[in-house]
């Protein structure tokens, strides 16, 4: 089988991908809050979308204590939110 496609067919395809990619990263922003456990809500409200790339996005959280959470300490038990929800969307949209 042979596909072709035009240079406006490509960008067309790049520009429906970007928006995907980002309405995905938006429903793992969503399922994180959901998932992660709260306190004060300081790590819930903190998980955002913290840089776009070309084809990539960082998800993650600014609040400094965030990765004792996600993958604990020797102290304390990981309590994971950021991986589940990514492997929740990922599930959900194969």
């Amino acid at each position: 089988m042979k596909v072709e496609m035009d240079q406006a067919g490509l960008v067309e395809l790049q520009k429906s991908l970007d928006v995907y990619l980002k309405v995905l990263a938006n429903e793992v922003v969503t399922e994180a809050k959901i998932l992660c456990p709260v306190d004060t809500g300081n790590l819930r409200d903190s998980i955002k979308i913290l840089e776009e790339r070309k084809d990539e996005i960082d998800i993650g959280s600014e609040a400094d204590y965030a990765n004792f959470i996600e993958f604990g300490t020797r102290n304390m038990v990981a309590q994971p939110y950021l991986r589940p929800a990514l492997d929740l969307i990922v599930n959900n949209n194969k």
